[in-house]
């Protein structure tokens, strides 16, 4: 059988790039290399009217588009003129809730209308999960389910024991995720005032980061003036306030005064505050965070609707492979991104809708108090998870999806 020729067109070389696109088809090719043959591209490297170097691959892999979306309709008539399979992943819903903080954003600019174009125009999608593939199916029915895999060989995700005086609660995302954070409020509050727990707990939070600009239009000329954003814009210090108690958790005046002057410096025994501010790392070694909790937080709020209805698993897997305690919403009864493999007091805790408040502070109390608990669970979750999402079960599925689709 002759090799089959992928091209992967790479959205970007981090996040959404580098795990959906560039990484799954690098192993791939690394496990299958008499089968398949990758190169990658980004979008603006290709020359589309360029037929002779087109019809030397068999398949091209794109996150969302190929190029501007008002092009894609002829491009995909081309293509498959040339006889080019096409595969659009997706892994997010096209849509942001309205809490989103690129709601405006997209609305506006009329993005998320343009990617369900493409969806409909399509001729495969894959995406992380099969609750985000039942909602794909409405607009186009060629869906499979390729989820979110983790590389065990990289050292992020290669579990290191870090000694430590406190049970560390740590919560790790990116900066979009207020209206998330808001299913837990006043949880660090009740742990801080529980005579049980005082001096027993770190709260961290990862990813904490200052980068970014603030736009100011002028209602009258409609000019734009952009700036950098200010360390109290950011969605970073609400962040910040919530896990703090409104900082009343911070009762050394001198690490408070060292907070508030938001450099990117270490503070002395920090490890061992009641909480730990943690700046964000490079994409290939955010996942050691983990090293530094002992229970990781994953709430996903019920404003989100379809938009977070449809996120993938990524935090039980990222907490799986590091063995760590998890946390997480659950959707019951619709299934939600971590129904689908969640078992309540197995492998992770859910927390339902209808007991959010309460057994938010039940559980994370629970597990602070547990070191059995914790152990348990994660080593559950790592059994339940160490295969299905690992980067080599990814390659094995992809291998027959693609071979499937090419003949």
């Amino acid at each position: 059988m002759s090799k089959k020729n992928i091209m992967v067109l790479r959205s970007d070389n981090s996040g959404v790039g580098f795990f959906r696109s560039l990484q799954p088809h690098i192993n791939l090719e690394k496990i299958y290399p008499d089968e398949f043959h990758v190169e990658m591209y980004a979008p603006n490297e290709i020359n589309f009217n360029d037929d002779n170097f087109l019809k030397r691959f068999d398949l091209i892999h794109y996150h969302r588009t190929m190029c501007e979306y008002d092009q894609m309709p002829p491009l995909i008539d081309k293509l498959k003129k040339l006889g080019i399979k096409m595969i659009m992943d997706l892994d997010d819903f096209f849509f942001p809730h309205k809490l989103h903080p690129a709601f405006h954003m997209i609305q506006q600019s009329g993005l998320g209308k343009k990617i369900l174009n493409n969806v409909q125009s399509a001729q495969f999608i894959t995406t992380t999960t099969p609750v985000f593939a039942d909602l794909i199916k409405k607009y186009n029915k060629n869906v499979f389910v390729l989820p979110n895999t983790i590389d065990p060989t990289m050292d992020q995700f290669i579990p290191k024991k870090i000694e430590r005086e406190k049970i560390a609660v740590g919560y790790l995302a990116g900066s979009s995720h207020l209206v998330d954070l808001e299913e837990i409020q006043g949880l660090f509050q009740r742990l801080r005032v529980d005579n049980n727990l005082k001096n027993k707990f770190q709260v961290i939070l990862c990813g904490f980061d200052l980068r970014g600009s603030h736009t100011n239009v002028n209602t009258q000329t409609g000019k734009q003036e952009t700036r950098p954003i200010l360390p109290k814009e950011t969605s970073w210090y609400l962040y910040e306030k919530l896990f703090t108690d409104d900082y009343r958790m911070i009762e050394d005046k001198k690490y408070l005064d060292f907070l508030m002057k938001f450099k990117r410096e270490d503070y002395p025994n920090e490890e061992n505050m009641t909480y730990r501010r943690v700046w964000t790392k490079l994409l290939k070694k955010y996942a050691e965070n983990y090293n530094l909790m002992d229970i990781s937080l994953a709430p996903l709020s019920y404003k989100g609707g379809e938009f977070n209805i449809s996120k993938s698993q990524l935090k039980l897997i990222e907490g799986a492979f590091h063995k760590k305690a998890v946390i997480c919403t659950s959707y019951a009864p619709k299934i939600g991104p971590y129904d689908i493999d969640g078992v309540h007091e197995k492998n992770c805790i859910l927390i339902p809708e209808k007991k959010n408040h309460k057994n938010w502070f039940k559980y994370t109390k629970k597990l602070i108090e547990s070191k059995n608990m914790r152990e348990d669970m994660g080593n559950q979750l790592y059994e339940d998870f160490h295969i299905k999402y690992s980067i080599n079960e990814d390659s094995k599925n992809r291998r027959e999806l693609y071979l499937n689709l090419l003949n």
